[in-house]
């Protein structure tokens, strides 16, 4: 059997055998030398010394399974009766609690779809008087304001009404009427009247236009007279404003 000789890092030790060297704290890159080889080798490549190196392991442990006291696997399975016991009356008492929230829940959804209702009526309302607007403005998309509505369309805003009787003579109407100006803003002047002249049976038979030279300022009621001449066969008068200029 081979002699070997190690080097400890300061001086060379040795020669040991194999069974001596297993004594000594010796790692697999300490050098080694023995006869045969010129220089000297690390341990982990010499072959007869590889069993110094191999990781040593402690052996298995025996140990046998401990013996559970019947007592205690009883009071064990009491207690996880108990925890199931106690889990289930706990689900229990929180099932009314979720009940509650949905009732309370319910009335905001209702509350939300009224106020979306009203919503909508709103904006069907809005667009309907958008229209009119528009309709009254000649269908353009510009709204018009309160002054300029009276001052494009002054029939809309004067009504006549009056009485009329025939003349002595019978050859013409007396019209005692009135001119009442509901525009908010605008003054008119110089009224136009439209007189339509009926039968007995109130059938047309012709009409005349005649013009009221007076200011009617906005929000007052005027008297107006006049003398007309009426047709053959007529028996009833009706009269109506068509129009006016604007006073500026």
């Amino acid at each position: 059997m081979s002699k070997f000789y190690y080097h400890d890092g300061q001086t060379q030790q040795g020669p040991f055998d194999f069974e001596e060297l297993k004594s000594k704290s010796l790692t697999k890159d300490t050098m080694f030398w023995y006869e045969g080889p010129e220089n000297w080798q690390k341990g982990e490549i010499i072959e007869e010394l590889s069993e110094l190196f191999k990781p040593k392991t402690p052996p298995p442990l025996q140990t046998q399974p401990p013996i559970l006291d019947t007592k205690q696997i009883v009071q064990i399975e009491k207690k996880e009766e108990k925890n199931i016991v106690n889990n289930n009356i706990s689900a229990q008492q929180q099932k009314p609690s979720l009940v509650k929230q949905k009732k309370k829940t319910k009335p905001i959804a209702i509350v939300g779809i009224v106020i979306g209702g009203l919503i909508t009526v709103y904006l069907i309302f809005i667009g309907i008087e958008i229209l009119i607007v528009n309709n009254l403005n000649g269908g353009g998309g510009s709204t018009m304001s309160q002054t300029e509505m009276e001052a494009m369309y002054p029939e809309n805003y004067l009504d006549a009404s009056g009485e009329y009787k025939e003349n002595f003579w019978g050859t013409k109407m007396k019209i005692n009427g009135y001119v009442q100006n509901d525009a908010v803003f605008t003054d008119y002047k110089d009224v136009r009247i439209r007189v339509t002249f009926y039968t007995k049976t109130e059938t047309e038979i012709s009409s005349e236009n005649y013009v009221i030279y007076d200011y009617f300022p906005a929000g007052q009621k005027k008297l107006f007279k006049l003398d007309i001449e009426f047709p053959s066969g007529t028996r009833k008068l009706g009269w109506e404003a068509i129009g006016a200029t604007v006073n500026n």
